[in-house]
């Protein structure tokens, strides 16, 4: 995977993504704009996080082993 600067795009759909911001990697909730409300990042300890510079699609789980 690739990182996608916030420049050239956003996620197209809501949801958990990796995020960088100041040189941190952490993931973060896309809420996409709507009703007048513009999209913005969300994480754990804060309800707005500005100035994510890219962002990148959360890797699939590991598939499970039988025991």
């Amino acid at each position: 995977m690739n990182w996608i600067s916030v420049k050239d795009r956003l996620p197209a759909i809501g949801g958990q993504y990796i995020v960088s911001k100041d040189g941190f990697v952490f993931s973060a909730e896309f809420v996409p704009a709507a009703g007048g409300i513009k999209s913005f990042w969300c994480g754990t300890f804060t309800n707005d996080i500005e100035k994510v510079t890219h962002w990148m699609p959360l890797p699939e789980p590991p598939e499970e082993e039988e025991e």
